[in-house]
């Protein structure tokens, strides 16, 4: 389990550095696929662990949904990037921007509906795993 116990506490500490009350850092965030990444792969794929998987799935779950989120703000910061880079229209500038911020709106409401922010999320991810 101690590579469970790494990652979580990875985890931890970019989502502490990312999430400062109510104000939020995206980009730092974006760091935390990394671990999200290895703990869903980790316990979808370690046999000794196939025993406590159906009972733990939505914890892996969390995982998942938190890396997507993370990973849909990403791609529309990069093309946003990408098109103000290539010097494209305002008004597809200004959809991408409306984008992003959509984007940024539902990562926030994922963030708090689902505890990640104030810790209690791992937290209970921590209970059910040990």
């Amino acid at each position: 389990m101690a590579c469970f116990q790494n990652s979580l506490d990875s985890l931890e500490s970019i989502l502490k550095d990312s999430i400062d009350g109510n104000s939020l850092s995206f980009q730092s965030l974006k760091k935390a696929r990394v671990p999200l990444f290895f703990l869903e792969s980790l316990g979808m794929t370690l046999p000794w662990y196939a025993k406590r998987r159906k009972k733990n799935w939505k914890v892996f779950w969390w995982y998942k949904k938190l890396d997507d989120a993370i990973g849909a703000f990403d791609l529309r910061a990069s093309l946003l990037e990408e098109a103000i880079s290539l010097k494209l229209s305002s008004s597809k500038v200004s959809e991408l921007e409306a984008h992003l911020d959509e984007t940024k709106k539902a990562l926030a409401k994922l963030l708090k509906k689902r505890d990640w922010g104030n810790g209690k999320r791992l937290e209970k991810i921590r209970k059910q795993l040990y």
